[in-house]
């Protein structure tokens, strides 16, 4: 029989392990409020970043598609309100021509665990087209398999591009067939030379192309032809149009008209220019300066022998006065 003391003992002892095993489970719990309270605090950050977010952000299930969830920005990207959204799918948001290949880019995405951004064409609740650049991505989600996408509506920028496309486009064709030579130098070397430069000059462009601009002139020329790249580069809006003398291939000579203008060239400073062969102009205007020349002497000789030249009255009298002398003779 145990005696009474023992008994106490392990009254005791298990008093204290009661004891012990409330504590724990009162810690338990209060880790388990934390917890919560951290998720809920989570949740709430979570939120807020996902309904600020200036990219549109959306969760929907991989299997049907199903939009559930979208952030405010992505209202606005195609104009539909959140109720709205959650009651379509993905497949939706695209032109009817186009959903077809969502889904096909759906299911590579539940092969791959991942889709990278790309751009594609989409359709806003009002039927309009939009560009978008979507990246993609399988996520956890309450449990349950999802995809996270984000997306960027680029629409503005691809009109931009277009039009800069098709103002690029005019560009090349205005200066293929220009008439003057059109060049590009960057560091001083010769970055781009149009087809009437390559003629001017009897090269072709990679000839041409990476050595120094004043290298195409007289040597008497080269330094001028710096000091002018030099006013070009400091910032000048438009350097006076210059004559100077073009060295050609076959090492003729031709007059032209230099002039230029900075620019911005491959993400740096350059220099756009042109030049025009003047040797015809400028020949025919020597010629036309000879002849005024000759018209004036010309002028100047007939005056000068209408000065110097008698009166018909005073030959008459000469011519008469020598008859009778004859006749008395």
């Amino acid at each position: 029989m145990t005696s009474g003391k023992e008994h106490k003992q392990k009254k005791s002892t298990s008093e204290e392990l009661e004891q012990r095993i409330g504590e724990l489970l009162q810690e338990i719990d209060r880790i388990k409020e934390r917890e919560r309270e951290l998720l809920a605090s989570s949740k709430v950050r979570y939120r807020d970043v996902f309904e600020k977010a200036n990219d549109g952000i959306f969760i929907s299930d991989p299997v049907t598609l199903r939009i559930l969830d979208a952030n405010k920005r992505v209202e606005k990207i195609y104009g539909y309100s959140r109720d709205e959204l959650l009651k379509m799918d993905l497949s939706q948001l695209f032109p009817p021509d186009k959903s077809q290949q969502a889904s096909k880019n759906i299911l590579k995405l539940l092969r791959r665990g991942t889709y990278t951004m790309r751009e594609a064409i989409q359709q806003r609740k009002d039927k309009g087209l939009i560009y978008v650049e979507i990246s993609s991505s399988l996520i956890e989600h309450e449990g349950k398999k999802a995809i996270l996408g984000i997306l960027r509506d680029i629409t503005k920028r691809k009109r931009l591009e277009k039009r800069l496309q098709q103002s690029e486009a005019k560009f090349r064709h205005l200066v293929r067939q220009s008439l003057d030579g059109i060049f590009i130098v960057q560091d001083g070397l010769i970055r781009f030379a149009n087809p009437e430069l390559q003629r001017m000059l009897g090269y072709p462009l990679e000839k041409i192309h990476g050595i120094p601009f004043w290298d195409l002139f007289l040597e008497e020329d080269k330094e001028w032809v710096k000091e002018f790249l030099q006013r070009s580069e400091s910032g000048e809006p438009e350097v006076e149009i210059s004559e100077v003398r073009l060295l050609r291939k076959d090492r003729t000579v031709i007059d032209v008209e230099l002039n230029s203008v900075p620019i911005g060239y491959m993400g740096r400073k350059a220099i756009q220019g042109s030049i025009r062969d003047i040797t015809k102009k400028k020949r025919e205007a020597e010629n036309q300066l000879q002849k005024e020349k000759f018209a004036a002497l010309g002028e100047m000789a007939s005056e000068i022998a209408h000065e110097i030249r008698p009166e018909p009255a005073c030959i008459y009298r000469w011519f008469c006065k020598d008859l009778a002398a004859t006749k008395s003779g």
